[in-house]
């Protein structure tokens, strides 16, 4: 049985910008992430946080992944963030994560911009 665990639209000022002015003030900066496991984990079974990745401190990781950092590109804080996501989250089989810029510097109305980065773990094909 396949699982998916998402954190849906956090939202968390960051330093981020082509312009130094631009990076001069934090703008809010939407996270999705989808963690693919290719069986359920064991918290389906025992109800225990310690068998799960925790959204909770996903969030937190997150939160002190972008703070007090600067940025020019959502693309290099997207993958910036995904490698440090692929160490905490040792048991997942995909991750899925967005980065959206929500008030991005158009002169078009607009309801923002983003990045997306999806990671696969590699299997090995093995015959016997």
């Amino acid at each position: 049985m396949r699982a998916k665990l998402r954190l849906y639209a956090l939202e968390l000022p960051v330093f981020i910008g082509l312009t130094s002015e631009e990076r001069s003030r934090s703008q809010l900066i939407e996270f999705n992430l989808e963690i693919f496991y290719k069986e359920a984990p064991q918290a389906c079974l025992s109800d225990e946080i310690m068998d799960v990745a925790c959204y909770d401190d996903l969030a937190g990781l997150i939160e002190n992944f972008v703070s007090g950092k600067k940025f020019k590109l959502i693309e290099k804080l997207c993958f910036d963030l995904m490698e440090a996501l692929k160490v905490h989250v040792k048991e997942a089989s995909k991750i899925v994560l967005e980065v959206k810029k929500l008030q991005p510097p158009l002169r078009q109305k607009n309801q923002g911009a983003g990045f997306s980065l999806t990671w696969k773990l590699r299997t090995e094909n093995r015959s016997s």
